[in-house]
């Protein structure tokens, strides 16, 4: 629930609003414990953070459907197009870390 006077304009008459902000946290303490779990078998310092880059991407592009105070370029969330491109980054520097040390 949120008082009306810190309600946005546009949702005034709307009284409950999920709290993205707890769902995000709850994700990303998911993920820190899967990444504290699996960081034993890294050969390689930036796995993890290549790893969390792919984690966070798909939290936050979850998180952004239910959030109202965000930017956006036309109909498109910026936050989701960037949790769109960002796994593909970490994807990227995971392969390329995972070579080189298989080198």
């Amino acid at each position: 629930f949120i008082n009306p006077e810190n309600r946005p304009l546009e949702y005034r008459f709307q009284t409950h609003f999920h709290p993205t902000f707890f769902y995000e946290a709850l994700i990303d303490l998911i993920f820190f414990f899967v990444l504290l779990k699996i960081s034993k078998k890294f050969n390689s310092p930036g796995q993890a953070f290549s790893l969390y880059l792919m984690f966070y991407s798909i939290g936050r592009l979850i998180t952004e459907n239910w959030r109202i105070d965000t930017a956006t370029i036309g109909m498109f969330k910026v936050a989701q197009l960037l949790s769109v491109l960002t796994p593909s980054i970490g994807r990227y520097l995971y392969l390329k870390l995972n070579k080189n040390v298989q080198k």
